[in-house]
């Protein structure tokens, strides 16, 4: 198989037989060769890594997690600041402030659940914002809408492990953990600024949930770091060449034979 100096970006390779294929010089950036026999091949000169292809991918998908779920935060931030704790507007702020700050401590259960909760959470303050929105802010449709989306978050939860799934979860959940620190900030400020002991706890909540909306950033960090690049797992590259190679993302995760030590970036990939 010749490839020389041909562009194989994002080609799927995946358990091809492949060995002494020849790859000198070939733009493999986003390609997969996950379970492939490729004994003896040779990429010299090849470049491997993150493709633009899948880096338009990562924008888009955080561009549009950001845009969907911060329309529904704000929208309930600004509809909940100032309201009365009864009736409608008293089922808003408690769902908003409950849901914002259960969404944010997700961050401190095993790792098994904490996407499952954060996404629940989020799930509800979407379904509660676009429900209400779509049927003139009433209130039946707006609670049938946290039902869904809470459903829809928990269930697509296990599919956000990986791929793109793995900067959508994050991303989501770091915004709505970020608007639990808004919600306690604007109280803090009220407490501080008449006297009142309280906001010296809320301050203290405040700067608690700053922390972790850190972390949901450090996840949504790695899962970005993670995502797409040039796939080797599992597969036999005993005797290819590698030498040359322009570097970029690469997983290696159970390769055969892999370059050691790898001249390569890699990663440990999250699927």
């Amino acid at each position: 198989m010749a490839s020389s100096a041909s562009n194989l970006q994002n080609r799927s390779f995946r358990r091809q037989t492949l060995t002494n294929a020849d790859f000198h010089g070939a733009d493999l950036r986003g390609a997969d060769f996950r379970g492939a026999i490729l004994r003896g091949a040779t990429f010299r000169g090849a470049r491997l890594g993150r493709s633009p292809w899948q880096w338009a991918q990562l924008i888009a998908a955080i561009a549009l997690t950001a845009w969907l779920t911060g329309q529904a935060v704000t929208g309930l931030i600004f509809a909940a600041l100032g309201q009365p704790m009864q009736g409608t507007a008293g089922m808003l702020v408690i769902t908003l402030h409950t849901v914002s700050l259960g969404t944010g401590a997700a961050i401190a259960l095993p790792s098994r659940y904490r996407i499952a909760v954060g996404s629940g959470g989020v799930g509800i303050l979407i379904g509660f914002f676009y429900g209400g929105t779509w049927f003139d802010q009433a209130l039946i449709p707006a609670i049938v809408g946290a039902v869904l989306g809470l459903s829809v978050g928990v269930g697509l939860s296990g599919r956000w492990r990986s791929g793109l799934g793995a900067i959508v979860g994050p991303t989501a959940i770091a915004l709505t953990s970020g608007s639990a620190v808004f919600l306690l900030w604007t109280t803090a400020i009220a407490g501080l600024t008449t006297g009142h002991p309280l906001g010296w706890v809320f301050t203290l909540l405040t700067l608690f949930y700053f922390a972790i909306t850190w972390q949901w950033t450090g996840l949504l960090e790695t899962a970005i770091a993670q995502y797409g690049g040039t796939f080797f797992q599992n597969a036999d590259v005993t005797g290819a060449d590698f030498s040359h190679v322009q570097g970029g993302l690469v997983h290696w995760e159970g390769a055969i034979g892999a370059p050691n030590p790898n001249p390569i970036q890699t990663s440990v990939s999250p699927g």
